[in-house]
């Protein structure tokens, strides 16, 4: 049964999605046309200034990456104003800043309200780093479950340098942040819910929908390397 939903449930979601999308084409019309001229607003005002533009974008993922912010959104909203290269150059280099601002604030600032806060989750990820290392962070870097914000607070209660920890985050993050850098730079094509059932479109939701199990079998393949 579990292999029969590894197998066929991406493409059962793909397809169950596509379905409600073509059903609910008339009342879904207006807010896409809506969201597809905001994008294009956005557009034009980064074409006009793109410096302006990319260096505001640019802090401000750093700011939000030391907040619990998603990071989905930052890549999505990329994607879709600066194209996919510029998009995910910005966002990989800025939440790797983010993230290493965050994790020095944690460890010279607050590692002692931390380590009474949150001292059985600091344990277990102190242990794992004490016993693997980088491998160790890396594969958390690449399960989708685990979040980002926590990983980057706990990871300053931890023996792991400082180079490790920029190292893995920027490696680890970097598949993720491509596939929603890819999916924000096709939301902005779509201008109707037709648009959606292009080829590009389709094996963007593809990828998104199988990325978790891509991850998973990532992680679980640096932890079988992490344990010869």
């Amino acid at each position: 049964m579990s292999r029969f939903l590894t197998t066929w449930l991406p493409a059962i979601a793909i397809a169950l999605a596509v379905a409600a999308i073509w059903h609910w084409a008339g009342p879904v019309q207006p807010e896409l046309t809506e969201l597809h001229d905001t994008i294009e607003r956005f557009r034009r005002w980064n074409d006009a200034r793109p410096l302006y533009y990319m260096a505001g974008f640019f802090f401000a993922c750093i700011g939000l990456t030391m907040l619990p912010f998603p990071m989905v959104l930052l890549a999505l909203t990329a994607g879709a104003i600066f194209d996919f290269w510029p998009g995910l150059v910005l966002v990989t280099i800025a939440t790797t800043i983010g993230a290493t601002l965050l994790m020095l604030t944690a460890r010279y600032l607050f590692s002692g309200w931390l380590n009474r806060r949150f001292g059985a989750f600091t344990e277990r990820l102190r242990a794992a780093i004490d016993a693997d290392g980088p491998l160790a962070m890396l594969s958390l870097r690449l399960t989708p479950a685990v979040p980002y914000y926590a990983v980057n607070v706990l990871s300053g209660l931890t023996s792991l340098s400082l180079r490790s920890f920029v190292l893995t985050t920027f490696v680890g993050k970097l598949p993720m942040t491509a596939v929603f850098v890819g999916a924000g730079n096709h939301l902005a094509e779509i201008e109707r819910v037709q648009d959606i059932m292009t080829a590009n479109v389709l094996a963007m939701l593809f990828l998104l929908a199988i990325f978790p199990w891509l991850a998973r079998w990532a992680a679980r393949r640096i932890r079988r390397a992490r344990a010869e």
